[in-house]
């Protein structure tokens, strides 16, 4: 009797989305994302909701709390993953900057902003502009410390690892695409080496909650 409930209600909540989205701009994914915030008010629900789902949590989180600030408006709503494309123009021209001097980063900027994939999802409710944007601060953030290889360092390539993984699991293959960087491009090392390999597994052990 509570499964069968609990279908009844899944299925209630799926009948009140489609009437409250129909005739509205969004795109069917995005409507769903919005329509979680308004039925999910603890991130207890937002964390169960997604544990069916395919995605981490984080993004849907942080989404929820969005929602429940500045409304449901399609502008409003939208704005964040805006904030967070800017966010992505900026951390790419600092990466570019960084690698090769300011030129490769203006280049750089220009190439991500023009690009017509990113021009689509920069403005969408899903959370791929998150995920550009992790990504991009992942690299830098790990680029610096592998230049200066502090503790401190070391915690930010971390925690920003796992945001950019509990935001989307793709992420996961930034951390091979970075250990192959390591092994051509930075001096050979045992030490850099078993360093790089242990923040990496640091960052595995940190997803075994999900």
């Amino acid at each position: 009797p509570q499964a069968a409930l609990a279908q009844l209600n899944a299925a209630s909540k799926l009948v009140e989305g489609i009437a409250h989205f129909r005739g509205r701009p969004y795109r069917e994914d995005e409507a769903w994302r919005v329509n979680y915030a308004l039925v999910n008010t603890t991130v207890q629900d937002s964390v169960r909701v997604m544990a069916d789902n395919i995605h981490p949590p984080l993004w849907q989180i942080v989404a929820e709390v969005w929602v429940h600030v500045v409304g449901q408006n399609e502008v409003v709503t939208r704005f964040m993953s805006i904030l967070l494309s800017c966010l992505s123009l900026a951390l790419v021209f600092r990466l570019g900057a960084d690698l090769f001097g300011v030129r490769v980063g203006l280049v750089s900027a220009v190439l991500l902003g023009t690009l017509p994939a990113f021009q689509f999802y920069s403005t969408e409710f899903r959370p791929y502009a998150a995920l550009i944007a992790a990504t991009l601060a992942l690299a830098l953030v790990y680029l610096r410390w592998l230049r200066r290889p502090t503790f401190a360092g070391a915690l930010r390539v971390v925690g920003t690892a796992l945001t950019a993984i509990y935001i989307h699991t793709i992420s996961l293959f930034m951390l091979p695409a970075l250990f192959l960087f390591t092994l051509l491009f930075v001096r050979r090392s045992a030490a850099v080496y078993g360093r790089a390999l242990g923040l990496f597994i640091l960052v595995g052990i940190g997803c075994l909650g999900w």
